[in-house]
């Protein structure tokens, strides 16, 4: 089954296939260029996707699967396995290669006669998460006194990192998509250890996670380049004679039970 953070990376991954492609427009290509999306999570096996972007005038894509492509953790030397023809996934399935946080990573591709480089650091998930339910009252125009419910949550910030809080609210409105994403969640990363989420609308009793995830600035520039954080003039990556990127992201989980007049942890 595929993980939580794997599958939010993922969504990146597709919406910006289709946002970056004026980007790609905009660089001269003299011969076949290769593209890399590579994000390695503590605690799972590295997938690394590799497509081929033709020409100037062709943003399609192509899956790359005759390339060999290696991770170098710890002056050692692992080769991936070609898993996924269609996708261009290889992944590493052999033992001795962990993804650990705060461990550095090289990535090396070769496509016949052409050598890829990146490099990366993984970074540290939140620690120490805390939540508290703030009330905010005020009066209206009219004399009504209006009460607010806002959950207050915050960490201990990592250097150099970039955040990520998600609402999982699925239960609060089934026949509402989207529901969560529209009026819970922040819409880009940020720099910081603190957000407050509006508690309007959940549901008293009820069992919901936050999911807190930390990022390189590689990884919000590339996935987020028009973004509050990210590059106005959109981010190619950090692939060395190639583009795309090779990254890490970390993540750390809260469940919490809601009341009217509070917040009770469940499980961290």
């Amino acid at each position: 089954m595929i993980s939580k953070i794997r599958y939010i990376v993922l969504i990146f991954q597709l919406a910006l296939m289709y946002a970056c492609a004026s980007d790609f427009d905009e660089v001269y290509f003299g011969s076949a260029q290769i593209v890399v999306d590579g994000v390695l999570i503590p605690g799972e096996q590295p997938v690394i996707r590799l497509s081929e972007l033709n020409d100037l005038n062709d943003t399609t894509q192509i899956p790359v699967f005759d390339a060999i492509v290696s991770i170098y953790f710890h002056d050692q030397r692992y080769d991936l396995d070609l898993t996924n023809e269609s996708l261009g996934e290889y992944t590493f399935n052999g033992s001795g290669l962990e993804v650990l946080a705060g461990e550095t990573y090289m990535l090396e591709i070769e496509y016949y006669d052409n050598f890829l480089y990146a490099e990366t650091n993984i970074p540290y998930s939140p620690e120490n998460v805390e939540l508290e339910l703030v009330t905010d009252e005020y009066v209206d125009s009219l004399g009504v006194a209006i009460t607010y419910n806002y959950i207050d949550v915050w960490w201990g910030n990592q250097p150099e990192s970039f955040y990520y809080a998600y609402l999982n609210c699925d239960s609060l409105n089934l026949l509402a998509e989207n529901y969560c994403d529209l009026f819970f969640n922040s819409e880009y990363p940020f720099w910081g250890n603190y957000y407050s989420f509006d508690a309007t609308g959940l549901i008293p009793e009820n069992v919901y996670d936050i999911t807190i995830y930390s990022m390189t600035e590689d990884y919000v520039q590339y996935y987020y380049p028009y973004g509050s954080v990210g590059s106005e003039s959109g981010y190619l990556g950090n692939i060395e004679n190639g583009y795309g990127i090779f990254t890490g992201i970390s993540a750390t989980n809260i469940t919490f039970q809601y009341f009217t007049d509070s917040v009770s942890v469940v499980r961290k």
